[in-house]
C-alpha cells in the first residue's frame, strides 16, 4: 500500500491585497497572521501571507451581520399656526 501525501500550493500575497480580497481591513489580517491563524510568509521582505490559508481563514470566520441602524428624522422647520 503507498501513501501518497498531498502538497498544497501556496500562493503569496502582500496584506494588502489579502485585505482587498476579502473585503477586510490590513489591521485584521495583520493580527490574525500574528496569531497564527493565517499562514505568515514575505515577499520581497515585505509581510505577506498565504492565499489559501486566508481563503480558508475567511471561510471559517465571516463577517458578523451588522444590526440595520435605526434612524430619527425630526422635521422641525414647520411654523406653528
Amino acid at each position: 500500500m503507498s501513501l501518497t501525501k498531498k502538497t498544497r500550493t501556496t500562493t503569496p500575497i502582500l496584506m494588502a491585497e489579502a485585505a482587498r480580497r476579502i473585503g477586510r481591513s490590513v489591521s485584521w489580517i495583520r493580527t490574525w497572521r500574528a496569531s497564527g491563524q493565517i499562514e505568515a510568509t514575505e515577499i520581497d521582505g515585505r509581510h505577506a501571507v498565504t492565499l489559501e490559508s486566508l481563503l480558508d481563514f475567511a471561510a471559517i470566520r465571516p463577517r458578523p451581520r451588522r444590526r440595520p441602524k435605526l434612524r430619527l428624522v425630526v422635521d422641525n422647520t414647520k411654523n406653528k399656526p
